[in-house]
């Protein structure tokens, strides 16, 4: 047994240098259609041309975050931080390593909600946001999910954020 002992790190080391030699395979035309289902968003249609002109203009900062101005940001009515919000992320995490494609995709039930921005999320700004105004941001979502018959990632993901229940 003590022989054995010094022994154990090594065996179980022995998965971490074995290599994955996967080969990247196209999903099927069906999945793919569904993951282009899945990463669909919402639009809300207060004040869209506007916003996405403001969009446009914002510039990347150090961090390579794409920050509105906040003069701009505080001048806008709570309805168009909300499309601001649902169209636009703030924070910049960059991931290094392509992602393969799923493979199967339309018979897989996921545990949580794909990438709303690709590598953008919401920045603290935005979250606090949502919180802070939750009875009107759910109000909002109700109206635009009634009107299109539509639930976008970006719906999705802000009923997580502002654990609105209700809204399943």
């Amino acid at each position: 047994m003590k022989r054995i002992l010094p022994l154990l790190p090594l065996l179980f080391s022995i998965p971490l240098f074995a290599q994955d030699d996967m080969e990247w395979k196209e999903a099927s035309k069906e999945s793919q259609a569904y993951h282009t289902y899945r990463l669909k968003q919402s639009e809300p249609p207060y004040s869209l041309t506007k916003i996405r002109g403001l969009i446009k203009k914002i510039k990347s900062n150090e961090d390579e975050d794409l920050v509105m101005d906040q003069k701009v940001y505080l001048a806008l009515s709570l309805r168009e931080k909300f499309t601001y919000h649902m169209l636009h992320g703030e924070s910049f995490s960059q991931n290094c390593d392509a992602m393969p494609p799923i493979q199967d995709e339309q018979k897989k039930i996921f545990a949580y909600a794909p990438d709303m921005f690709d590598e953008f999320a919401w920045s603290e700004r935005q979250t606090k946001f949502l919180s802070s105004n939750r009875d009107s941001v759910v109000a909002l979502l109700k109206d635009c999910i009634t009107k299109t018959n539509r639930v976008g990632v970006n719906f999705k993901q802000t009923i997580i954020e502002v654990n609105a229940r209700e809204l399943i």
